[in-house]
């Protein structure tokens, strides 16, 4: 019986690499939108922990210490603001990582699926040939007891 052989293997090894690479990119894409989530989360903390119970017991003694809470928190707004735009990119890019790793993922199936049927249809035909030689033998054998 002799050796099986695709002729596309280089290529179906090359798109399971793609598809490990992708696997990847979109696995670092999920952490960069999770770190983002929880920076957002913790600003937001702490702006509420930090800026509003402030304003809202009135322990703030001065003007000017007001005024440097007032810019705290438009910093803190304004930080928050910036994060919420990382986050929703970070999403947009979580996503493309997704939709190419289901595309690498088809084109590999695809490829994993030809390779089957080439391979049923070398076993179909090494049998036909083994089945061809046992006839062949039986037949001898027939012909050499029957005389």
């Amino acid at each position: 019986m002799s050796k099986f052989n695709f002729r596309l293997e280089k290529v179906l090894d090359y798109r399971k690499m793609q598809e490990d690479e992708a696997a990847c990119a979109l696995a670092v894409a999920i952490r960069h939108y999770e770190n983002t989530k929880q920076q957002l989360v913790e600003s937001a903390e702490e702006l509420e922990e930090n800026v509003v119970l402030r304003l809202e017991n009135d322990s703030c003694s001065s003007v000017a210490e007001n005024i440097h809470v007032f810019l705290y928190r438009d910093s803190m707004l304004c930080k928050i603001e910036q994060l919420k735009d990382g986050l929703e990119q970070a999403h947009r890019e979580a996503e493309l990582k997704r939709q190419d790793l289901i595309g690498a993922s088809k084109e590999c199936k695809v490829l994993g699926k030809l390779r089957e049927k080439h391979y049923k249809s070398y076993l179909y035909n090494e049998n036909l040939k083994d089945q061809k030689v046992q006839d062949e033998l039986a037949k001898q054998a027939f012909l050499t007891h029957k005389f």
